[in-house]
């Protein structure tokens, strides 16, 4: 069996394994009760209590789980042990070794030194990685909902609860794994078409979805593209709002250097079906949700309704239509100071569902009527809901030195979809680039991979994958001419990169020889052996 074979038999045992837990809750229960093995691997070598697991579930041949030897080798690539490790927490596992980093469930290296992302990499120049996507996107992992799950049997206890709902969560990021072989080694892992598809996803499944990466990566700007193309192409919307945003989408494609996205973002941020806010530290429920605010006039506080809120009352009016709300830097603001009970709501299985907001004696007869959900006779209620045809999308930036605190229950409750600085080259410029607008861009490609190599390899202990420079920095130098390309590499460099990495670097030890390093990658050879900016 091929390194390539092997990767997916591992990838869809484990997939197995948590669908077997959420299915069989049993096989999940307290460590002390001797049921729950933590990890596949141990430091003594593959867990006796997955051994156990694996002869009563069935889910390999039994000949191997006689012997122990051969049984290691199945899930070992290349000296690695690759491990499940489940209930282990986020931040206990190491950057750079763990292939899953997302919350409760992980594969991981953790047990060896390791090189898993050059193996990763390897990998991804096989050219039978199409066939690979085809066969394992033909099998995806079931998409398992709260409300799918019973817990609301008075049998299972609290941790038990809390366990499978984590469980279900986060098995979901297997799919974003299994996503990522769907290219070769000369292809992105995520176009424009596949990106605008996860959203339409998460709409269909009331599902709420977080794009995340490295700055640059163009995650608010192909969700604002994706939303319009979305609204624009909804048939039964005839409104005044929509017919303008569909002319603003015609003239962003027929323009050829992009200077119609302004306009497009604009023209979407008047449609009612569109909400947008940017979280900061300083937002919070009040701004959000609801609160006492000034009056207009001047003249004292009164209660007042929130952006989302306002937003999902036109959703809860119109609810033939999809809604979509956009959140940018969703991870700035303290999302349970903004979220508040509203936590509850985000699982997709709790859509319709009223509950009592922190300001429900304070609603008048006017406030429900506007704001409120209704009851069954129509007539409104004091209960707050998101409605059935709103969707949220968030962004946020993996270096953000707030994502560390990122709420787990937020975790829990987001589809968490990684946009890479390869995905960055697709959205930006095309899935097969024009190069008579992009004249550039097989010099930039190279360009993009020397630098990022540079970031996230040994070299540069300070810095990781995470700090990638993704094609939106790069823009400037894909389009200008053969004669200009000089000066605009070395522009780009000097204006956007270096800054950057300065910042990146600042108080380090090594920041001098650091920055040395990475001015190196950036003048290395182009494709037409032009290097120097």
């Amino acid at each position: 069996m091929d390194k390539l074979e092997q990767f997916k038999t591992i990838l869809k045992v484990y997939a197995k394994v948590i669908d077997d837990g959420l299915a069989n809750k049993e096989h999940f229960k307290d460590e002390c009760e001797g049921k729950l093995f933590a990890s596949t691997f141990i430091r003594s070598g593959i867990n006796p209590k997955f051994i156990s697991y694996l002869k009563n579930t069935g889910l390999i041949p039994q000949e191997l789980l006689a012997d122990k030897q051969e049984l290691t080798r199945v899930f070992t690539l290349d000296g690695e042990c690759i491990n499940l490790h489940i209930d282990g927490g986020y931040k206990l596992l190491r950057q750079g070794s763990t292939y899953i980093n997302r919350g409760w469930v992980n594969i991981d290296v953790r047990y060896s030194d390791g090189r898993l992302d050059e193996l990763v990499s390897e990998i991804g120049r096989n050219q039978s990685r199409k066939q690979f996507a085809a066969q394992i996107l033909s099998e995806p992992v079931k998409v398992f909902k709260v409300a799918n799950l019973g817990l609301d049997n008075p049998e299972i206890t609290n941790r038990e609860r809390q366990q499978l709902q984590e469980l279900m969560d986060h098995q979901n990021q297997l799919m974003d794994v299994m996503r990522q072989f769907d290219i070769d080694a000369t292809e992105r892992s995520l176009t424009f078409s596949k990106f605008s598809t996860l959203i339409s996803d998460a709409a269909e499944n009331h599902d709420n979805v977080i794009f995340h990466g490295a700055p640059g990566t163009g995650k608010t700007f192909n969700a604002i593209r994706a939303i319009a193309e979305q609204i624009a192409s909804d048939t039964t919307d005839d409104s005044k709002a929509t017919q303008q945003l569909r002319k603003a989408l015609a003239s962003y494609r027929e323009d050829t250097n992009g200077n119609s996205y302004t306009d497009l973002f604009a023209t979407l941020n008047t449609n009612p079906r569109f909400g947008f806010v940017q979280f900061h530290p300083s937002y919070d429920y009040t701004d959000f949700v609801e609160g006492l605010r000034p009056n207009h006039t001047g003249d004292g506080f009164s209660l007042q309704a929130g952006t989302f809120m306002e937003f999902c009352k036109a959703a809860r009016n119109h609810p033939q239509h999809r809604y979509y709300f956009l959140i940018d830097e969703i991870n700035r603001g303290d999302v349970s100071n903004i979220f508040g009970e509203l936590f509850f709501l985000l699982d997709g299985g709790y859509r319709n569902v009223g509950i009592t907001t922190q300001y429900a004696n304070l609603h008048t007869q006017e406030f429900q009527e506007h704001y409120m959900a209704k009851t069954s006779d129509g007539s409104p209620s004091n209960r707050f809901d998101i409605p059935a045809n709103v969707t949220i999308i968030g962004t946020m930036n993996d270096i953000d030195r707030s994502v560390d605190s990122f709420d787990f229950a937020m975790r829990r409750r987001f589809r968490f979809i990684n946009i890479t600085w390869k995905d960055s080259i697709a959205l930006r410029f095309g899935d097969v680039p024009d190069t008579t607008q992009y004249k550039q861009i097989g010099k930039v490609r190279t360009v993009m991979e020397c630098i990022n190599e540079a970031i996230a390899g040994n070299d540069i202990p300070s810095l990781d994958a995470d700090y990638a420079l993704g094609a939106s920095y790069f823009a400037q130098m894909a389009t200008a001419s053969d004669e200009d390309y000089p000066a605009a590499k070395a522009e780009t460099w000097a204006q956007k990169v270096k800054p950057l990495l300065e910042e990146y670097l600042r108080g380090t030890s090594d920041a001098e020889e650091s920055m040395q390093s990475l001015r190196e990658a950036w003048n290395d050879m182009d494709e037409d052996g032009n290097g120097e900016s």
